[in-house]
C-alpha cells in the first residue's frame, strides 16, 4: 500500500503539518526532528506528491521554459545551454521547479502552448525561440498566464520581454567600423521573421543612415554554410565591401572562410565582426571581434522577471541586460580607401 504524510507523522510523532514544512523546505522545524522524518520517509519509500500539493493550496509552484526546438547542434547551440542553467539556478534559489518542453512536444498531444499551461498547471512561462509571427503569441500574451519572453520584443497585461539593446549595440557596432575608415559595410541577417534579426537589422540600417553610407543587406538564416555562400557571391559582385557585421557569430565563422576562400585577408583587407560572443569565437584565428552578451544573466533575470508578474508587481514593457563590444583580431583600419 502506497505511503502518505499522514503515516510519515504517525511514525515521527509529529503533526502533518510539521512533516508538511520538512518536505516544502520551510522553517520552524529543528534539525533533529527533520531529519527524523527524512529517514522516516526513506525508510517507507515515500515521495511528497508535489504536483497534488500545490492543487491542495491552489497555487502552483512550477514554471514552464518553451522552445521553439531544442536539437543537438554542437557549438551554435551553446547560448541556449547557459540560458537554461541561468534559468535552473535562479529557479532553484527561489523555490521553483522547472518543466521545460517544446512546441513540438506540445503539437505531438494536439495542444497549443496556453492549452499545455492551463493542463500543468504552470504558475508562469519562460518563451524562447518562437516566430514574432507564430499564432500562439497573440494566444500568450492576451491569457491569465504570467510570460517572459526571450528574445521575442512582445509584452501585455501580464507578459514582458528580456534582451540585450539589439538595436543600439548594432548602431555602435557600426559606428565603430566606420570610425576605422570602413564606409562599404555588409550586414549579414538572421532569420528576418525573428524579433531579434529584425531589431539588428533595424540597428545597422539606423546606424548607416546617420553615416550616410550605403546599404549592403545580405538575408541570411543563422547558419554558417548559408553565410559562407551569399556572402562569397556577395563580395564577387560587390568588391568595394571592406567589412561585415554578422547578426551570429556562426555565420561570421561563414563570412570569414568565404573571403579566405577569396584570397582575401582578415582583418587587412575585410574586418569582420560577430555577435553573441560564444566560446569559440576566442580561438578562431584570426580571434572575431564580436558583441559579447549574457545569456545566464538573461535566462536568471526572466525568472526574476516572472516572479515579479506572478507576484503582481509592476513591470517594464522592455527590460534589457548590458552588452558589451570585444574588438579582437577580425577587426581592423581600412587600408583600401
Amino acid at each position: 500500500m502506497m505511503k502518505t504524510i499522514n503515516d510519515i507523522a504517525k511514525l515521527a510523532g509529529v503533526s502533518v503539518t510539521t512533516v508538511s514544512k520538512v518536505f516544502n523546505g520551510r522553517k520552524g522545524v529543528s534539525e533533529e526532528t527533520r531529519q527524523r522524518i527524512i529517514e522516516i520517509a526513506e525508510q517507507l519509500d515515500y515521495f511528497p506528491n508535489h504536483y497534488a500539493s500545490q492543487l491542495a493550496r491552489k497555487k502552483s509552484e512550477t514554471i514552464g521554459v518553451v522552445f521553439s526546438m531544442l536539437e543537438n547542434k554542437g557549438l551554435q547551440d551553446e547560448y541556449l545551454i547557459r540560458i537554461i542553467n541561468g534559468i535552473f539556478n535562479k529557479a532553484e534559489l527561489l523555490g521553483y521547479r522547472i518543466l521545460i518542453f517544446t512546441t513540438s512536444t506540445v503539437e505531438r498531444n494536439n495542444q497549443t502552448v496556453l492549452q499545455f499551461c492551463r493542463s500543468n498547471n504552470l504558475a508562469g512561462l519562460i518563451v524562447h525561440g518562437l516566430d514574432r509571427d507564430d499564432p500562439q503569441l497573440e494566444k500568450l500574451i492576451n491569457s491569465e498566464v504570467p510570460c517572459v519572453f526571450i528574445d521575442i520584443d512582445i509584452c501585455g497585461k501580464k507578459a514582458t520581454n528580456i534582451s540585450v539593446d539589439n538595436v543600439n549595440a548594432c548602431i555602435e557596432v557600426v559606428n565603430i567600423l566606420a570610425g576605422l575608415d570602413h564606409h562599404h559595410i555588409a550586414f549579414v541577417t538572421g532569420n528576418l521573421r525573428s524579433s531579434v534579426a529584425a531589431d539588428r537589422l533595424k540597428g545597422y540600417q539606423m546606424g548607416m543612415n546617420a553615416k550616410g553610407l550605403p546599404l549592403h543587406v545580405i538575408e541570411c538564416d543563422y547558419t554558417k554554410e548559408n553565410a559562407y555562400k551569399l556572402s562569397k557571391n556577395y563580395l564577387l559582385s560587390h568588391p568595394e565591401v571592406t567589412a561585415f557585421f554578422c547578426a551570429s557569430a556562426l555565420m561570421a565563422i561563414g563570412v570569414m572562410d568565404a573571403c579566405l576562400d577569396l584570397g582575401y585577408h582578415v582583418p587587412d583587407d575585410i574586418s569582420i565582426i560577430g555577435f553573441d560572443n560564444l566560446s569559440f569565437t576566442q580561438y578562431v584565428k584570426p580571434q572575431l571581434s564580436t558583441v559579447a552578451q549574457n545569456f545566464y544573466e538573461i535566462g536568471s533575470q526572466s525568472v526574476d522577471l516572472l516572479k515579479d508578474i506572478i507576484n503582481g508587481n509592476k513591470m517594464n514593457d522592455h527590460n534589457y541586460v548590458p552588452y558589451h563590444i570585444e574588438i579582437r583580431n577580425s577587426t581592423a583600419k581600412n587600408h583600401r580607401i
